[in-house]
């Protein structure tokens, strides 16, 4: 699974190096890996204090 997913990194790159006219040139195409850490999180707790009736967002 993990040479998959590296795999399809490295493709995914090279499409966007060769699309020269979508990305400019001094810009290096990397994964958000290369540049930070991923970590899980979770809610903040207590839950409801955050939750809302808004219909246009996220809760």
């Amino acid at each position: 699974m993990v040479d998959k997913v590296k795999n399809n990194i490295k493709s995914t790159k090279k499409v966007l190096r060769k699309k020269s006219n979508v990305l400019p040139k001094r810009w290096v195409v990397k994964t958000l890996g290369e540049v930070l850490t991923i970590e899980r999180g979770g809610s903040p707790r207590p839950i409801k204090k955050y939750l809302t009736n808004y219909t246009d967002c996220a809760n």
